[in-house]
């Protein structure tokens, strides 16, 4: 069976990064945290974001690259930020 099709990798690569995101919530606790975005149109003015979270995990930095994407795709990550404020 190939796992080749466009349908199956989005969904794959959906499930994975909401698992990551869940991890990274659950390492930052009750922990201080900085989230940090970066917003630039590339040459055809298509709107990009990057999201990255910084917080301190037993004395040590940790910053942790959250997405990049289209900044119209970036609102489920907003969702799930919400859901665990």
């Amino acid at each position: 069976m190939k796992l080749t099709s466009p349908d199956i990798q989005r969904d794959t690569s959906s499930a994975i990064s909401t698992e990551v995101i869940n991890e990274i919530i659950r390492d930052i606790g009750d922990s201080l945290f900085a989230i940090f975005v970066d917003e630039s149109c590339d040459m055809s003015s298509k709107e990009q974001m990057t999201i990255v979270l910084r917080y301190v995990d037993k004395g040590h930095v940790i910053e942790s690259f959250v997405g990049y994407d289209g900044a119209s795709n970036m609102r489920a990550l907003v969702a799930v930020a919400k859901k665990h404020s």
